[in-house]
């Protein structure tokens, strides 16, 4: 049968049940309501209860993923059962409620009639904040903000866990392009900064601390863009040149060609 509204496994109340994003159903009905009038209006002129028929994800882009107030993302997900779809479907009385709610309906005979199968797991919502946070810290280091890191720590998510946060919430193509141009920017402006203020060969060797503290000298001067961090350069550094560590990290084959504080003059004491 052909996929008209997505349907997700899910648990409410503790029970493990077929679940609907309202978004999606309100999307498929064409409500000439806007979404957030729409489904308050709903619950409140029926009934539904909260944990117990939906439950709500408080501006869950905004608080728990993005770190991002304003836009588009800053809104609430009312997650809902399958009977909720199907009664909200119902009191629309358009053609397009009465698909939805028959289609809502073959859904549960077919899965009735399919042999019984383990469920999967359900979306443990705490849990997957918590990955997408630590996720998210990574992608601060490389410099990312905003919605560029949201984009880039979903990425992470997706190929360490399986688990796709911002599919989860209906949303696509979020800055894609954005946050890998962002990436291949910070590390081409890393390659600037060693090609015109380091010189390179066998004979040069100097320490990392010194070549960082080059760096930020001179990405002040030519970004308004935040420093990347330490191992930003030494991801790019690995790339070039050989590391050496004994106490002290090392890297053979570059040198810097100015002085940056006293830090150059004191590299080989």
């Amino acid at each position: 049968m052909h996929e008209l509204i997505k349907i997700t496994p899910g648990t409410i109340s503790n029970q493990h049940v077929n679940t609907v994003n309202a978004r999606d159903l309100h999307n498929f009905l064409d409500s000439r309501q806007d979404f957030s009038t729409w489904i308050k209006s709903r619950i409140k002129e029926y009934d539904f209860i909260e944990n117990q028929d939906f439950i709500l994800l408080h501006n869950f882009m905004e608080r728990t993923l993005t770190g991002v107030s304003a836009g588009g993302h800053n809104r609430n997900e009312y997650i809902l059962k399958i009977d909720m779809a199907k009664e909200l479907s119902m009191v629309e009385r358009t053609p397009k409620g009465k698909q939805a709610r028959q289609y809502f309906i073959e859904c549960e005979k077919i899965a009735l009639n399919q042999k019984p199968k383990k469920p999967k797991n359900p979306i443990d919502i705490p849990k997957l904040v918590k990955k997408f946070k630590a996720c998210k810290q990574i992608a601060k280091t490389a410099g990312l903000k905003g919605q560029d890191a949201v984009v880039y720590a979903n990425s992470i998510m997706q190929k360490n866990y399986g688990e796709d946060p911002l599919a989860l919430l209906g949303i696509k193509n979020m800055g894609k392009a954005s946050y890998t141009q962002a990436v291949y920017q910070t590390e081409k402006s890393i390659n600037d900064f060693i090609d015109q203020c380091c010189i390179t060969g066998v004979n040069y060797k100097t320490k990392f601390k010194v070549i960082y503290c080059g760096l930020e000298v001179w990405w002040k001067k030519n970004s308004s863009n935040r420093v990347p961090t330490q191992k930003k350069l030494g991801v790019e550094l690995g790339k070039r040149f050989e590391r050496a560590k004994s106490g002290i990290i090392w890297y053979h084959g570059v040198d810097l060609k100015i002085k940056i504080g006293g830090g150059k003059d004191e590299k080989n004491n």
